[in-house]
């Protein structure tokens, strides 16, 4: 593929959930190719507000891969996440990226989402015959819940307890989220306890409003990409 047939596929790549998010007043923005929703025009103090109580945002634009085959221990000694990772369990690069092990020889890799700078010739999406890539950009909508009422919340939609105290930070948990297929990934922004939100694209959607509904009984909003680099 040449690079500018690779820079306009990139370039092209958004949420599925343009329309929704039109709807509800967003602002986009465009980082290394990536048409993100900036934010919903809230301010500030609304921001920070939101985010420490019940926020939703999507992070489906962004860049992620799922690596399988037998290598995957060599795969992530390689490429700087050490060679041991015990499944159902992430481990972050330096940069920012993070692998999850879902199973023993299948990988989840999430991009930085506050630098998101993987492109799809990224060695990344071509690990080898031992060890190959699957494009999760296009199989999967990822979203990222945060804030103190958010275990609460998802108590409402999932069977796995998800409290701090139960689910560690980086813990993965493999389940029925609103009756559909789901990965839950726990993690921080900022200071902020958030969860990671990822499952089959045709339910994109549906998973949106689903969630979207349930914040409300907590007062919670959406937020875009802007959170991410306070």
């Amino acid at each position: 593929m040449s690079v500018d047939a690779t820079s306009k596929r990139q370039a092209s790549y958004r949420s599925l959930l343009v329309q929704q998010h039109d709807s509800a007043g967003a602002r986009w923005r465009e980082v290394n190719g990536l048409r993100l929703v900036k934010d919903f025009g809230e301010s500030a103090d609304d921001r920070t507000s939101l985010l420490s109580r019940l926020a939703l945002i999507d992070l489906s634009p962004l860049p992620r891969v799922g690596i399988k085959g037998r290598q995957t221990a060599a795969w992530l000694a390689a490429h700087g996440f050490g060679a041991h990772l015990n499944n159902n369990r992430g481990r972050l690069h330096e940069d920012g990226k993070l692998a999850v092990r879902l199973a023993a020889n299948e990988l989840l890799v999430l991009d930085c989402p506050a630098r998101p700078v993987l492109q799809i010739d990224n060695a990344l999406f071509h690990a080898g015959r031992e060890c190959y890539g699957v494009r999760r950009q296009d199989s999967h909508y990822w979203f990222a819940v945060a804030g103190f009422e958010a275990p609460a919340m998802l108590a409402k939609l999932c069977g796995v307890d998800l409290r701090p105290e139960h689910f560690d930070v980086l813990q993965v948990g493999q389940t029925q989220l609103a009756r559909t297929s789901a990965v839950v990934v726990r993690h921080r922004i900022g200071q902020i306890n958030a969860y990671y939100i990822l499952g089959d694209s045709s339910y994109t959607v549906y998973m949106w409003g689903v969630i979207r509904d349930a914040i409300r009984e907590y007062n919670g909003g959406l937020l875009g990409h802007a959170v991410l680099l306070s």
